[in-house]
């Protein structure tokens, strides 16, 4: 509870999404949502002004991907993905808007907003994959099956979809694009809700460190994203959607939660920035010893320590990867190595660095850097040069 605190008071982003949030929340209370007929131009200002909070979380996105090396790590791939889809959502919600105040009519449905909104679908199915194809988890049918509550939750979704949104559903051929989103809509968020549950349980330890909290946000995120849309269809087929109305403050609540994912990720960010600016100086008297095995091995336990730290089981995860490296004892971090260590050390770095990016070389550096002085020049792996 301390630590949450803590984090709340320490980071800017979470403040101003929280505040924006709670603002645009009592804003909410106070137009009469449940009343479709009262205050109509408040409710059509409140919708248009919460694009806001989409806004917000895809722009943060794009700077902390940057921080993380973009496309060219995990992580940075991930937020990139997250980000889009809520630019996406935002778009939808922009030519909703246009709609409303230049045409002076609301948005039909389907319309050029739904390219949007049915877009973000695939761009947070491609962030889930990329976070599962990390962690080894196999996208396949025996996998779901392994796993029962991937298969019963969307299961349960689908039903719920199916006997309070869809029964009795009048298909209109002549408007087949509005037929494929009435049930493209469920059907594919069914799936990414459940591939969003298989990640978190299959990746239960690796969890334990920097990705759990968001992990959770997102699945949470996703359902919600979910609820919005189906209630979005039911009433538009049925002539009750109204703006400003309960289903505008569901997609509320899902563009804050995965605003969330997104600023629990960058406060990662953070800690690995200061974990990189820290070079360790107290070393053990065995530090001062210059024989070449043990100092490469001392270097790797070092560097070891310091991503553990930071990413928790995760930074274990990456040290299994190296087939030349043997955990002795996971508690005290104490290893060896086999053949090559240069090699070695270079093949683990590398690993961090395809998840945290850049970054994680720096962090590597100075967690070793009294060690790596000792070395002569030649034998300075190349990461670490």
């Amino acid at each position: 509870m301390e630590n949450t605190q803590n984090f709340i008071l320490k980071n800017i982003m979470l403040q101003v999404a929280l505040s924006l949030f709670v603002f645009l929340t009592l804003w909410w209370l106070f137009i009469k949502p449940l009343s479709g007929g009262v205050l109509v131009s408040f409710k059509h200002f409140w919708s248009s002004v919460y694009v806001a909070m989409p806004l917000l979380g895809g722009i943060y996105g794009f700077v902390i991907s940057k921080a993380f090396g973009g496309r060219k790590s995990v992580l940075g791939k991930m937020i990139l993905a997250f980000s889009l889809g809520l630019f996406l959502q935002a778009f939808g919600q922009i030519i909703y808007t246009y709609y409303l105040w230049s045409l002076q009519i609301e948005a039909p449905y389907p319309s050029l907003g739904d390219m949007g909104y049915f877009g973000s679908i695939f761009a947070y199915i491609y962030g889930i994959f990329i976070l599962a194809r990390y962690i080894g988890v196999t996208i396949s049918f025996r996998s779901f099956l392994n796993k029962i509550p991937t298969i019963v939750i969307p299961f349960i979704m689908l039903t719920f979809s199916y006997f309070t949104f869809l029964k009795g559903y009048k298909f209109d051929f002549s408007n087949f694009l509005k037929i494929f989103l009435d049930f493209g809509y469920p059907i594919f968020q069914a799936f990414y809700v459940s591939l969003a549950l298989l990640v978190l349980f299959f990746s239960k330890k690796s969890l334990g460190g920097v990705l759990r909290k968001p992990v959770l946000l997102l699945v949470f995120a996703l359902i919600i994203q979910y609820i919005s849309d189906s209630y979005f269809i039911y009433t538009a087929n049925n002539g009750t959607w109204y703006l400003g109305g309960i289903g505008d403050y569901f997609y509320l609540v899902s563009y804050f939660a995965m605003t969330l994912v997104i600023i629990y990720i960058g406060d990662t960010f953070e800690k690995i920035r200061l974990e990189s600016s820290k070079i360790k100086t107290a070393y053990s008297e065995t530090d001062a010893d210059n024989d070449l095995e043990k100092l490469f091995n001392q270097i790797l336990t070092e560097i070891i320590k310091r991503q553990v730290r930071i990413a928790g089981p995760l930074g274990w995860q990456e040290v299994r990867k190296v087939a030349s490296v043997s955990i002795i004892n996971e508690e005290s971090v104490v290893v060896s190595m086999v053949g090559d260590p240069k090699k070695t050390i270079d093949e683990l770095i590398y690993r961090y660095k395809n998840f945290f990016g850049d970054i994680a070389v720096k962090v590597s550096k100075n967690a070793a850097y009294h060690l790596i002085m000792k070395l002569p020049p030649e034998e300075v792996p190349d990461s670490l040069r």
